[in-house]
């Protein structure tokens, strides 16, 4: 149900019965509140509702949680097969990364950054990673 209540037309309808001159001084009467009519759907369809929106609420925490804390963050130089070197910079909490040119006196050139989306690119910057200059 409280979800119910927090329904946009329901807060709208609560409003239309509500007294007072600005949004903070509203108020709704119990006399006013007992003449607002709402449709309640059957339980089975709340219910089901309800679950699927606790399993997104939960979701959202979790990546929220994962937003505030301090990202672990990977950097490295990589020889690659051509012999160029390359700087990794990898948000792994993120799944973001990027990916500069390393050049013989130590400046850099952004070469690429991108949303690491896929399983075995992750696996192939972890094996860069373990495999990275010293």
């Amino acid at each position: 149900m409280g979800y119910f209540f927090k329904f946009s037309p329901v807060v709208n309808l609560f409003r239309r019965f509500s007294q007072g001159l600005v949004n903070d001084t509203l108020n709704l009467k119990f006399h006013n509140f007992a003449q607002v009519k709402v449709k309640i759907p059957c339980l089975g369809d709340p219910r089901a509702i309800a679950k699927i929106l606790q399993v997104a609420d939960d979701e959202i925490k979790t990546f929220e949680k994962k937003l505030l804390r301090e990202p672990e963050v990977l950097a490295w130089d990589y020889e690659e097969g051509d012999l160029t070197i390359k700087t990794y910079a990898w948000l792994k909490d993120l799944d973001f990364a990027v990916i500069m040119k390393k050049y013989p006196d130590g400046k850099r050139r952004l070469i690429t950054s991108f949303y690491v989306d896929k399983f075995y690119k992750q696996k192939d910057f972890e094996r860069k990673y373990t495999n990275r200059i010293k």
